[in-house]
């Protein structure tokens, strides 16, 4: 009955806000939105949307001077591919609180940006836009972060109702797959955010009583090297790949591993290596393996 109710009630609240048109104000419903609609986030503090923001975009064919936060045309299109909301500075604290032991500098400095931030439905950030120019392209803004994010959904399911070392690290590697399906303009915002997660992964194993625990650390660092691949990098991750000819191998990283080889030997376009390795591949990692050498190829 809970269940129900609730979904009654994200659904009334979808029907106000897009017709209203105005960005929301809480965060948490916002997240659950996202998920609800496999969209990403858009937000800004609430500070620097009351500032006047005038931005020159493109309106079919033509320019236009508009205030980024109080532009009807600008919010139908925000709402059309994202989830706009404004955080009140009174939740820095909390939010800050949550981010600081386990990310990095640069992260930070996303967070504590005046840019409009681009997270994703767990409130992890995927991206900054800088409210720094007078130059606003709509279109390739949108373009670039208007990811359906559907192919997720699954894995950030099991991560929302429960943060451990394998939602974690489940996420991430989806989260890598989905790197290769999206823009190129984004693609390497969404690695990123995939090491986050992987970051997190290793946090939660070191804590855990997992068996394996070795094999599952051995896993993330093959993981890492699938980034090379995806980044045109073959010859990077033959080289790093050298390491594990001198430890044993865990079987429950061997498909991972020949996946690894036999995709850099296609990208160096060694034929004969590659095939070695392909009947240690499985079909799933096959075509992934295809279309790594498709977007390196465009």
């Amino acid at each position: 009955m809970k269940k129900v109710y609730m979904l009654f009630v994200t659904f009334i609240i979808i029907g106000n806000f897009c017709v209203a048109q105005e960005w929301m104000s809480s965060l948490d419903v916002a997240k659950r939105l996202a998920f609800v609609q496999n969209k990403l986030i858009l937000m800004v503090w609430e500070d620097v949307a009351k500032e006047y923001m005038p931005f020159v975009i493109n309106h079919e064919g033509s320019s236009e001077i508009v205030n980024l936060f109080d532009s009807n045309y600008i919010d139908e299109i925000f709402w059309e591919n994202f989830v706009p909301v404004i955080v009140n500075e009174n939740m820095y604290s909390e939010l800050y609180n949550q981010i600081a032991e386990t990310n990095d500098n640069s992260y930070i400095d996303m967070f504590n940006s005046d840019g409009i931030k681009i997270l994703d439905i767990n409130g992890k950030i995927l991206g900054t836009y800088p409210l720094n120019d007078s130059y606003f392209d709509l279109e390739i803004f949108v373009y670039k972060y208007a990811l359906n994010t559907s192919f997720l959904k699954d894995k950030l399911r099991n991560y929302r109702e429960g943060k451990s070392f394998y939602s974690s690290f489940r996420l991430a590697s989806k989260y890598l797959d989905f790197s290769i399906l999206i823009n190129n303009l984004v693609r390497e915002e969404v690695i990123n955010l995939s090491e986050i997660y992987l970051e997190e992964a290793y946090a939660h194993l070191l804590k855990s009583d997992i068996k394996q625990k070795e094999g599952f650390m051995q896993k993330g660092e093959l993981l890492k090297l699938k980034i090379h691949l995806i980044l045109n990098k073959p010859q990077k991750t033959l080289r790093k790949l050298k390491k594990f000819k001198k430890v044993e191998v865990d079987v429950i990283n061997q498909s991972l591993l020949a996946f690894l080889y036999y995709t850099s030997y296609k990208l160096l376009n060694s034929e004969k290596k590659a095939e070695i390795w392909k009947s240690k591949v499985s079909s799933l990692d096959l075509k992934f393996a295809d279309l790594i050498l498709k977007i390196n190829s465009l």
